[in-house]
C-alpha cells in the first residue's frame, strides 16, 4: 500500500459522488481504499463473481475462466454510494 496524500486526489472528480451522509472525506478515503486494492495499477480492482449479487444492476462484466469480475473507480464508487 503506497503512501497517501489528501492532496494527490482530486477533490472535483469525487465531488460527483456526494450525497447525503457521506463527507469529502469519506469519499477520499474510500478513493484510498480504491488505490489499495488495485494491485496491479491498471485502474480496476478484480472481485471473485461469487462475493458479488446483482452483477447486472452495477454493469459488470464476468471475465472468462476465473470467476472474477473488474471494477473499474467509477463502478466501485457507485457501488459504495448505494450502500
Amino acid at each position: 500500500m503506497g503512501n497517501f496524500e489528501n492532496d494527490s486526489i482530486d477533490q472535483n472528480q469525487l465531488a460527483q459522488y456526494l450525497k447525503e451522509g457521506i463527507s469529502m472525506q469519506d469519499l477520499i478515503n474510500l478513493k484510498k481504499a480504491f488505490i489499495s486494492l488495485d494491485t496491479d495499477a491498471d485502474g480496476l480492482i478484480e472481485y471473485d463473481v461469487n462475493k458479488l449479487t446483482e452483477l447486472d444492476k452495477y454493469h459488470l462484466v464476468v471475465l472468462e475462466g476465473n470467476k472474477k469480475v473488474k471494477i473499474n473507480e467509477n463502478q466501485f464508487m457507485n457501488i459504495i454510494k448505494l450502500i
